[in-house]
């Protein structure tokens, strides 16, 4: 029981690192300083992306029908190192970086 309470901590803290899922596309735009970059489609999702505030790279977010963001991913753009991703759907796949 110890154990499973821990995972379940455990599990909702890295679900709070990732503040981007579930928010909409103004709450996105306010939080980023501005509209995205460029917005295009992707299957079922519109892509908005936005400038990494953090480095030289770029952040996709995957908005639904709504206007919610459901997944999003992040990677730098010279294409070293690794990148990260959010989903807030689990098993449709993530998110591949748009390019």
């Amino acid at each position: 029981m110890k154990r499973f309470l821990t995972l379940l901590l455990c599990g909702l803290a890295l679900a709070a690192c990732h503040p981007w899922t579930g928010i909409t596309t103004a709450q996105l735009a306010k939080k980023m300083g501005g509209p995205p970059q460029r917005i295009q489609n992707s299957g079922e999702y519109r892509v908005y992306v936005y400038r990494d505030p953090m480095g030289g790279g770029q952040l996709s977010f995957y908005v639904d029908q709504q206007g919610i963001v459901r997944k999003w991913t992040g990677a730098a753009l010279s294409g070293g190192g690794g990148s990260e991703t959010g989903d807030a759907s689990a098993g449709d796949g993530g998110g591949a970086a748009v390019q």
